[in-house]
């Protein structure tokens, strides 16, 4: 027989929002180092003298994107135990019933009742708890969208040195999938708690990739001029 303790509608709510707590740091770990990257490259783009920066800007990218794409085959993860939003989603679309309609209404209460219904209808489609259809939904999409980054990863990283070849994504790819994993976050957040979070990417980090280029660290040797 089992051990586990059945959870209960309000168990889960508060389960999903630590959660979404977590996944948002791992979101912001994200976009910080997409920030982080465009700024070194706008250093060497704006500096005349790096004609050719070759290998180590080659050498950054890589790892830029490996960094990135291993950060978003982790939010994706299936595997029980882990941090993911894919297991966030699965878990909501089991437990859609504690996502109530009356409960929505009574955390949403600042909304007048024509923005409310507007706002519901396309989550809840009539019924009186949330459509599990609308997570499936938001399930297939988000698998559709991270695929190229998910086989990459599992292939080309976990695994480097098979011998079919795997179509690497561009940056693109992975910036349009951080996107929609974030969008996916900010939709659950806000509906389950009523908190509406800003945009992460293109915020204010604090970091100054530029100091380390400020400083001269080349040594000059005794006897040379």
């Amino acid at each position: 027989y089992s051990l586990a303790i059945a959870m209960t509608k309000e168990d889960h709510l508060v389960a999903w929002k630590k959660q979404l707590d977590g996944l948002k740091e791992d979101i912001a770990d994200l976009w910080v180092r997409k920030d982080l990257f465009n700024r070194l490259q706008a250093i060497s783009r704006k500096n005349p003298a790096i004609s050719n920066p070759g290998h180590f800007l080659m050498w950054m990218a890589r790892n830029y994107a490996d960094a990135e794409c291993s950060g978003i085959r982790r939010m994706v993860d299936k595997r029980s135990g882990t941090r993911s939003i894919t297991r966030l989603l699965e878990s909501i679309q089991r437990n859609h019933d504690a996502v109530s309609l009356e409960r929505m209404r009574t955390v949403h209460s600042n909304m007048d009742a024509t923005r409310l219904n507007r706002y519901l209808q396309p989550m809840f489609r009539g019924k009186s708890c949330l459509d599990p259809d609308v997570v499936r939904e938001d399930l297939v999409a988000l698998e559709a969208i991270t695929a190229k980054v998910k086989k990459y990863t599992d292939h080309r990283i976990a695994h480097e040195g098979e011998a079919f070849e795997i179509e690497t994504p561009r940056f693109d790819d992975i910036h349009r999938a951080i996107k929609h994993i974030e969008d996916l976050l900010f939709k659950y957040r806000e509906l389950l708690t009523g908190e509406h979070w800003i945009p992460l990417e293109g915020a204010a980090w604090g970091t100054a990739p530029e100091k380390v280029f400020e400083k001269a660290w080349l040594i000059r040797k005794e006897g040379r001029t």
